[in-house]
């Protein structure tokens, strides 16, 4: 009775730590490559009822995102799993909000320029990791106080 009551014990312990998971990278060699991707993948596994943990693992690279990321209940962990995102171990996923800047040109006089579109009005610039100054024409005009009163 007691080997059985053992075998059984061992057998909920290593269901309990078993989980679903869900890799992603920007390079593309993974199942995913967004998290938006991702996130929508788990949340079809939660609908179809949960049977273990999901786990999303961020692989090495930036995740770029034009728009918030929004998690809701839908995303939210049931029947006692739980939904974690999480990096890869010994490696960084850094997420940012925005998008790559490509398309530099020379515009002369040291001066380099690329096209945003008309749809996007971008508030802060890095390069390699590091925040850049944004050249804007004209110069002048921004942040001044048309009259006190």
């Amino acid at each position: 009775m007691v080997r059985w009551l053992l075998v059984l014990l061992i057998a909920v312990l290593a269901a309990a730590g078993s989980a679903a998971e869900f890799r992603l990278s920007p390079s593309g060699d993974q199942p995913f490559s967004t998290l938006l991707e991702a996130r929508d993948a788990v949340r079809a596994s939660i609908a179809a009822g949960m049977t273990e943990d999901a786990v999303v693992i961020l692989h090495d690279g930036t995740y770029f995102l034009d728009e918030p990321f929004s998690l809701d209940e839908r995303d939210s962990g049931r029947d006692g799993h739980r939904v974690v995102f999480r990096g890869a171990p010994e490696e960084t996923a850094r997420i940012v909000g925005g998008r790559p800047l490509t398309g530099w040109r020379e515009a002369g006089e040291g001066v380099y320029a690329a096209d945003v579109g008309a749809d996007w009005r971008p508030n802060w610039l890095t390069e390699n990791g590091e925040p850049c100054a944004m050249a804007r024409t004209p110069n002048e005009g921004y942040h001044a106080v048309a009259a006190a009163s």
